[in-house]
């Protein structure tokens, strides 16, 4: 009887570590170099897995969306996957009529009179 072969891994949520077995094959699968800058990844340069597309972007904590990446190009693309998400978010707020409440209700004009907010945002 034959052993089945290891298939794709999922995680069953968002915090579970990614495990070991399947590092190697991410490692294997890049050949051991960095995908964005294809650095080897020996020595100074540690290995770090990066999701393609990033889970606060809805990107799926799975096998197929992970990468491996250098210590230098994981910080650029996580920089750009936050700019991203508060993009999105910022978009999806204003498509959804949804302002800041308002934050200064009083203040006083330049004869020094004190002014209140007309109405709520």
């Amino acid at each position: 009887m034959s052993r089945a072969v290891d298939t794709e891994w999922v995680a069953k949520n968002d915090d579970q570590a990614i495990p070991p077995r399947v590092k190697l094959r991410i490692f294997a699968a890049a050949g051991g170099r960095c995908e964005e800058c294809t650095n080897l990844i020996v020595g100074k340069l540690r290995p770090e897995y990066d999701h393609r597309v990033a889970l606060i972007n809805g990107g799926a904590h799975a096998e197929h969306n992970l990468q491996l990446l250098c210590s230098e190009c994981h910080k650029v693309k996580t920089r750009a996957d936050v700019a991203e998400k508060s993009t999105m978010a910022r978009k999806r707020t204003k498509a959804a009529g949804i302002k800041k409440k308002r934050t200064i209700t009083q203040w006083k004009n330049f004869r020094g009179e004190i002014v209140t907010a007309p109405r709520e945002r």
